[in-house]
Order: C-alpha cells, then sequence, then structure tokens
C-alpha cells in the first residue's frame, strides 16, 4: 500500500467516479470532462454536465484506542463527500430514474473500487436522495448526498 494522504484518497476517489462511464454495470456516464471535481464547497454546482460529481475532502482522524488495539500501528480515518446532480427530465418519475440510477453508480463504483488505487483497506458509505421540495427554490433536477468514509493504517 503506498503512503496514504489526502493526495492518494482524492486520487481514488476520482479513479472510481471518472470510470462511471455508461457500460454496463453502469447506467449513467461521468467518465467525459468537467464532470467529476474535487472542490472545495461553497454552494449548488454551477455547471452544465449532466451528470455531474464532484467531491471534497473532510476530517482526518488517528485512532488508536479499544480491545485489541496493535499498538505499532496508528488506525486512520478519513471523511469525504460527493454530490452528484442530475438535470431535471421531462417529468418527475423520469427525474427521480435519473437520480436513483446516479446513486447506484456511485454506490457500485465506491464498492468495485473499495481500495481506492490502494490507498486504504475499506470504506464506508451513506447516501441520500434529494428531490422536488427538498431542493433549495430554483434549483431544477435532482442530487445524490453521499458520505463516505476510508480507513487504513500506518505504523
Amino acid at each position: 500500500m503506498p503512503a496514504t494522504n489526502r493526495n492518494t484518497i482524492a486520487a481514488g476517489i476520482n479513479s472510481a467516479l471518472t470510470g462511471i462511464d455508461g457500460s454496463s454495470p453502469y447506467s449513467r456516464d461521468l467518465s467525459g470532462s468537467g464532470q467529476v471535481e474535487n472542490v472545495e464547497p461553497d454552494g449548488p454546482p454551477r455547471t452544465d454536465a449532466d451528470p455531474y460529481a464532484c467531491f471534497w475532502l473532510g476530517a482526518r482522524q488517528d485512532i488508536r484506542d479499544g480491545p485489541g488495539a496493535d499498538l505499532s500501528q496508528y488506525a486512520q480515518t478519513l471523511d469525504f463527500s460527493i454530490l452528484g446532480v442530475v438535470s431535471q427530465r421531462e417529468s418527475t418519475a423520469a427525474t427521480l430514474t435519473a437520480v436513483n440510477n446516479l446513486e447506484a453508480d456511485l454506490i457500485q463504483a465506491l464498492h468495485d473500487n473499495r481500495g481506492l488505487l490502494g490507498a486504504v483497506y475499506d470504506l464506508e458509505i451513506a447516501t441520500q436522495t434529494i428531490t422536488g421540495a427538498g431542493q433549495q427554490a430554483g434549483a431544477n433536477g435532482a442530487y445524490v448526498l453521499l458520505a463516505g468514509r476510508c480507513f487504513w493504517a500506518r505504523t
């Protein structure tokens, strides 16, 4: 496993997301230029890409306690978030289908690339879709918000 830091984890997340190319098992395509970005969140995304995903890295923590802890290593975690966006479709049902498909694709890509290019040994994720009345006023389309946590160890 290479030395893990924010850059190696960001590269792994970027690789997993840009690997969503519309071919089986994926239904959406995030492989085009500008469709995946590593950002600092400052409001709704401003892009014409459809679909679109951006991600950002959060808190990092050392964990050295608990029963059976290996005192020769530091367990580490790093939180990350992904925001996926699809534009409004011809009907509410079509928009819901598109955002649900994007959610499934994001989960599949992260599960298929669980080690994030060898940077981590595991990750966990939770997702939520936001549509209709749950959107900010004036926003179009629908969102997937994915919260993740990476796990690795260092000596």
